[in-house]
C-alpha cells in the first residue's frame, strides 16, 4: 500500500528534489494530513526519518518506477520522478477518494514550501507526538 502512495505522491508533485524533502514530505504527509503511509519514523539527523520509505524508494527505482538522479556537485541533492512505467502503474491503480484529496492536500500545502521549512515543520510535528 505504501508503494502507490509513495508513487502517487511523487506524481502530483511532479518530482522531488532531495532526500530529505522527501522524507519529510511523507512524515507530515502522514502526521498532519492523515495519509494512510505505515512507514514509522525516527527522529534522525535532519528530523524523522524512516528507513522502510528509504527501502521502498529503492526498490521502486530499482523496478524503474522511479528514475533516481544523483547530484552531480556534493551540495546538489538527489533528484526523483516516475519514469514512464511508473506513471503507467499510476494510471493502472486507484486511491480511495479520501487519500486521493489528502495527497492533493499535501501537495497544495507543502510541495513549494522550502526543505528547510519542511524540516522544521516536522521536527515541531516529531516534537508534539
Amino acid at each position: 500500500m505504501n508503494s502507490i502512495q509513495l508513487l502517487k505522491l511523487i506524481e502530483k508533485c511532479g518530482s522531488i528534489s532531495g532526500r530529505k524533502r522527501l522524507q519529510k514530505l511523507v512524515f507530515i504527509s502522514k502526521e498532519k494530513h492523515n495519509v494512510p503511509f505505515e512507514y514509522n519514523f525516527i527522529l534522525h539527523l535532519f528530523g524523522p526519518y524512516s528507513s522502510d520509505l528509504q527501502n521502498d524508494l529503492s526498490f521502486l527505482v530499482d523496478i524503474g518506477f522511479i528514475k533516481e538522479i544523483p547530484p552531480t556537485q556534493e551540495i546538489e541533492p538527489y533528484f526523483y520522478e516516475l519514469t514512464d512505467d511508473g506513471r503507467r502503474f499510476c494510471e493502472k491503480k486507484t486511491l480511495d477518494s479520501s487519500t486521493e484529496q489528502q495527497l492533493t492536500d499535501v501537495v497544495a500545502e507543502l510541495c513549494n514550501i522550502s526543505t528547510e521549512e519542511l524540516v522544521h515543520m516536522s521536527y515541531q510535528l516529531f516534537s508534539s507526538k
